[in-house]
């Protein structure tokens, strides 16, 4: 009997174990680890050597290594002459997606693109290029801790760079300053978030990502979308961009794709930080889109 009560005891406790130990395939924000990986495509196929009379898969996989999803990805295929090659004239797309949030998803970490396959001519012996472009969306997580307190003139408190991390990606958020502002019995705080965009890819508009087109001319300012996430609650940009807002960052080339803007969050009530301060974490969010290109060559042999 008493083994009887300890094997059951055992079980319950394992039970509870597995429940709690269980966890998301990733946690950022708020725990963000930072770096600059973020998404990389490699090609699959063409090999360096297709064979004429024969038929040609062409594959890539893109591979999500930061630490966003993508909630929208488009992979275009350019350059080959459809007189050597049947169908794949012109501009070629796919759409994809890739999610860091469920290991049991078949684009998880990672997504699979299979083109149609072509036919490939007996006149098209010799050496051929072909350009993939890559362009998705991503975000940008910027974990950050202010402190709140009646006491505005308390550099202490309110001073200093209060980013705590800025997730896996091309886009950083490199600094994010607070100031509060009196505002009768409350407090309205301003966060004032740096952020610049770096990498060998190219930073364009969220809405050239579904352009089914290979050719794209970015028009400046390139902009993102910014919003935080403060007590559970997004604020965002308004018609007006008004009150509890954000809004957008522009980014331009002579500027060094370098950008700043300040968000406004209004009416604190001072009453609440009686006595001392108080600390409280949010986090930035940032949306954007950038385009990668990788060209290759490969020989037709007979």
């Amino acid at each position: 009997m008493k083994k009887y009560i300890l094997l059951i005891l055992f079980l319950f406790l394992a039970s509870c174990a597995t429940e709690t130990s269980e966890e998301l395939p990733t946690d950022c924000p708020p725990d963000c680890s930072g770096g600059s990986s973020s998404v990389e495509m490699k090609v699959n196929s063409p090999q360096d050597i297709v064979f004429a009379n024969d038929r040609m898969p062409v594959s890539i996989t893109v591979y999500d290594y930061g630490e966003s999803s993508v909630e929208y990805g488009e992979v275009c295929v350019t350059g080959l002459d459809e007189e050597f090659f049947s169908g794949f004239g012109g501009c070629n797309c796919q759409s994809y997606y890739i999610t860091l949030d469920d290991n049991d998803d078949e684009n998880f970490e990672e997504s699979l693109i299979n083109f149609d396959t072509t036919y490939v001519s007996d006149k098209a012996s010799g050496n051929h290029f072909m350009t993939f472009i890559n362009r998705y969306t991503y975000t940008t997580y910027a974990p950050f801790e202010i402190c709140f307190t009646n006491d505005l003139s308390d550099s202490s408190c309110i001073s200093g760079n209060k980013l705590e991390s800025s997730s896996s990606g091309p886009l950083k958020v490199t600094s994010i300053q607070e100031r509060l502002v009196p505002n009768g019995n409350a407090v309205d705080l301003r966060l004032t978030i740096d952020a610049e965009f770096a990498g060998d890819d190219t930073l364009i508009s969220t809405t050239d990502v579904a352009s089914d087109s290979c050719l794209t001319i970015p028009e400046e300012p390139i902009q993102a979308d910014v919003s935080i996430i403060m007590f559970g609650v997004e604020h965002v940009c308004d018609v007006d961009c008004q009150g509890n807002d954000c809004g957008t960052l522009n980014f331009y080339e002579d500027q060094d794709y370098e950008a700043s803007i300040t968000c406004k969050l209004d009416n604190f009530l001072l009453g609440q930080f009686v006595g001392g301060q108080d600390t409280y974490d949010g986090w930035v969010r940032i949306d954007y889109a950038v385009e990668q290109k990788d060209s290759i060559e490969f020989k037709v042999e007979e």
